[in-house]
This record gives structure tokens, C-alpha cells and sequence, in this order.
């Protein structure tokens, strides 16, 4: 039995399960990539927005590698990327001993020389070298 077309439209179809997990995977891969084009982004030596004799920050390298810039009471050693978030991982070394730290930042602006962290309504801002 032929369905009747009404004003010229086509009458509406629900995608078949295949058609619904290419979407899904599209859209997946999409996600994946935005990703990754900000975790490159990220790589870099970033230094704080102060006037300092030696510029005070952190240098992020490609594989997940972080190190301090500036700061030796700081020794950042890894990091990454979850969810518009960074995760600097390290130890900072105060009163003669040595406390490992993860530190969760919200990414508030990430672009080609200017990276804003946020983290319990402080907003850290950060310059590319």
C-alpha cells in the first residue's frame, strides 16, 4: 500500500539501528577530535601574568610530561587533559619535606597565547612563551 504524500513532503522515516550508531560514531570521533586539537593546543611553556625577574609557570610536553618553570619549591611531572579540565600532577617540597599533589583546574580560555585557569573562584591566567 503506497503511504500518501501531503504539501509535497515525504513522510518521515525513523533511522534504521545502523543508521543511529554511524550518527553515534560521528559524532564520537567528532568529540575525540575536539579533544585532542585542545590537548595540542595546551603544549607549551605557559608563564603567570606577573612581572617576575624569572618568569614563573609551567612547561607542558607533548605524552602527558610537565616541569616547572621558575619554581623549585614546585616539581610538576605529569598532566592532562578530562572533560575541560586540566590535571597537573607533582610534588612541592615544603618545611624539608616533599607532598605529592594533584591539582584539578577548569579550562576557562585556551587559545594560541593566553590559558585561564579557574579553581574555587580563583582565576589563574597564564601567557605563552
Amino acid at each position: 500500500m503506497k503511504q500518501r504524500v501531503k504539501n509535497n513532503t515525504l513522510p518521515l522515516r525513523h533511522p534504521s539501528p545502523t543508521g543511529r550508531w554511524l550518527v553515534l560514531t560521528f559524532a564520537l570521533a567528532l568529540v575525540t577530535l575536539q579533544g585532542c586539537r585542545s590537548r595540542g593546543q595546551l603544549v607549551g611553556d605557559w608563564v603567570l601574568d606577573v612581572e617576575a625577574p624569572v618568569p614563573q609557570g609551567v612547561q607542558l610536553a607533548k605524552g602527558g610530561l610537565a616541569a616547572s618553570l621558575g619554581t623549585p619549591e614546585v616539581q610538576y611531572s605529569s598532566w592532562s587533559m578530562m572533560r575541560g579540565r586540566l590535571v597537573l600532577n607533582g610534588k612541592r617540597f615544603e618545611n624539608h619535606t616533599v607532598q605529592p599533589f594533584s591539582d584539578t583546574l577548569t579550562i576557562e580560555r585556551l587559545n594560541k597565547a593566553v590559558l585561564i585557569l579557574s579553581h574555587d573562584r580563583e582565576r589563574i591566567t597564564y601567557h605563552r612563551l
